[in-house]
């Protein structure tokens, strides 16, 4: 085609159409009516997704089998993909002007919206400062819709920024009907009529126009202490980010990052000073407390109340003086109690000792005897402890019990074991003395 032309064409076609073609495709495409999507929809060949488990060798039910199984799994994930935006709400939108449409439409669908609505405060700013103070925007009529070829309308089937300024305006939320059913999560399969942007158009969702409006001031930055201005604002610069050409994305990141951290860091640095000396109201005065008596309807007076103080205070000191003498008497009882009870035992060890003195010179005697016998000492101290009888009061005779006939029986066999034991110790010869120690002369030692 370009060799039939003249020469004055091929010139235009390829020194001006031809470069600038990739922006003229863009702009052209920018106004196609698909719904956001990005592909031609033609029967072209089979998607990736369904052709990743077939191949020629398997046979047509075998085919058919796994491409059902395959479609089960996208309706899930499908699903999974939509419960998202049920359950959850994107972070950097306004929520109080989308309140009618979130956790109804999809994320993406308000992900295009938010930055659309950044433009719409930002024509309302311009027009509260300029001329129109009122903000009357004669331009846009509702019945008419948006006559700027804006690209939400034409393309995504979405308001745009002058249909979100005239609501923005009224202080009222964004309606569900202006949207596409297309982006609805819970919305109609198929449409029968062609569908416009327009205040009558049915609302599809489910209890569309029984919301109630959960805010009163819509466009106040003040409402939930400024969180809405920070979202907008981060917005802003995540829009500004995306026009930065490639060289500047990243250092604009930085400086907004380190402008944050600085932020953060004064506002960290503010509350430790105000953790060091916290902001808190003057201590309560504290009244005085005034005294009842019972019998008299009438509070007491400082003298009154100063008198039965002392009263109660004297009373306690009583009680503390006679508690410490009952405490002295008890003392000296147990004192003399104590004193009683040495004297006791002191004369019954004497008593004791002089006993055991005696039975110590009876056993000398009888290791000093010329007798060849074997002696037991213990039974020897048996027999002595046996012998000697502690003395006892005039007043407390000692009782002597008659032993039961099983406590004989048992003395009995204790007695015979005793005997057995003492004749094998008689029957075994005296040992001879070894000992050489008597030949040597030790010297003497004080710890001997």
């Amino acid at each position: 085609m370009i060799l039939s032309l003249s020469n004055n064409e091929k010139e235009y076609l390829t020194g001006w159409y031809q470069p600038k073609e990739p922006q003229f495709c863009h702009a052209y495409t920018r106004q196609y009516r698909n719904l956001g999507v990005h592909a031609t929809q033609r029967v072209e060949g089979n998607h990736s997704l369904l052709t990743t488990n077939l191949h020629k060798n398997l046979k047509v039910s075998d085919a058919v089998f796994r491409i059902c199984n395959r479609l089960e799994s996208l309706i899930k994930d499908y699903e999974q993909r939509l419960s998202r935006s049920r359950i959850s709400e994107p972070r950097l939108i306004d929520t109080i002007f989308f309140r009618r449409v979130i956790r109804r439409v999809t994320h993406y669908c308000l992900n295009l919206c938010g930055p659309e609505l950044l433009k719409a405060k930002e024509l309302y700013d311009i027009e509260f400062l300029g001329d129109n103070i009122d903000g009357d925007n004669d331009e846009f009529n509702p019945e008419f819709g948006c006559q700027q070829l804006c690209e939400l309308p034409l393309r995504y089937r979405l308001p745009c920024k002058h249909w979100m300024l005239y609501f923005y305006r009224k202080n009222e939320p964004i309606p569900a009907n202006l949207f596409h059913p297309r982006w609805l999560i819970d919305g109609p399969a198929v449409l029968h009529k062609p569908w416009q942007i327009r205040l009558d158009n049915i609302d599809y969702t489910m209890g569309g126009n029984t919301i109630t409006e959960e805010a009163k001031h819509t466009g106040d930055r003040s409402l939930g202490a400024g969180r809405q201005l920070i979202i907008d604002t981060t917005m802003a610069m995540v829009e500004k980010h995306q026009n930065l050409p490639p060289g500047e994305k990243e250092s604009f990141a930085l400086a907004f990052k380190k402008m944050s951290d600085i932020l953060a860091t004064n506002q960290e640095q503010k509350l430790e000073r105000l953790k060091a000396i916290p902001r808190r109201l003057p201590d309560a005065i504290v009244q005085s407390k005034v005294t009842f008596v019972p019998g008299r309807k009438r509070a007491l007076t400082g003298r009154e109340a100063a008198e039965l103080q002392e009263k109660e205070q004297a009373r306690e000191r009583r009680r503390a003086q006679i508690a410490a003498e009952k405490q002295a008497k008890n003392d000296a009882r147990q004192d003399e109690a104590a004193a009683v009870r040495s004297q006791l035992l002191d004369a019954v060890a004497a008593e004791y000792v002089a006993s055991q003195d005696t039975e110590s010179h009876k056993i000398i005697n009888i290791s000093d005897s010329d007798s060849d016998e074997f002696v037991d000492i213990d039974v020897l101290i048996a027999q002595s402890q046996a012998q000697y009888q502690p003395p006892t009061s005039s007043n407390h005779p000692i009782r002597t019990r008659k032993p039961t006939a099983k406590q004989a029986s048992q003395n009995r066999r204790v007695i015979e074991r005793e005997e057995k034991r003492l004749a094998k110790l008689s029957k075994k010869p005296k040992t001879a003395d070894t000992t050489q120690l008597d030949e040597f002369e030790l010297p003497f030692r004080s710890s001997q």
